[in-house]
């Protein structure tokens, strides 16, 4: 009876087997920023502080954001069973704003992969 009972825990803590990195965006607060209104504080304060900040040479700042989640099915650790025929999925979705040299923002591209 202990043997089922671990068995039906192991199970039950293999099911969970997800790891996410970054940080959730919010769809709804990314569609109300607009071009050559919005600032870059405006942005951070929606979404909090970005993954990345970079400039490049003609004074223009990128934020990046993004949240990354692998998820494994729990047969996958069933011996030859999750070698051959088990994948691990991944979500993924990224947001890069950039603003010119006040701060304004200039142009927004976000993605979302599964796979």
């Amino acid at each position: 009876m202990k043997l089922k009972i671990a068995g039906v825990a192991a199970l039950f803590t293999l099911s969970a087997c997800a790891t996410t990195s970054g940080r959730p965006i919010d769809d709804s607060k990314v569609a109300s920023f607009k071009k050559g209104q919005t600032t870059r504080t405006e942005v951070i304060v929606a979404l909090g502080e970005p993954n990345s900040i970079s400039r490049d040479l003609s004074g223009n700042t990128t934020l990046a954001y993004g949240e990354a989640t692998a998820k494994q099915d729990p047969k996958a650790y069933i011996p030859l069973v999750g070698l051959f025929f088990i994948k691990p999925s991944m979500d993924s979705h990224a947001c890069a704003f950039t603003f010119n040299s006040n701060d304004l923002l200039i142009a927004e591209v976000c993605n979302s992969t599964h796979s």
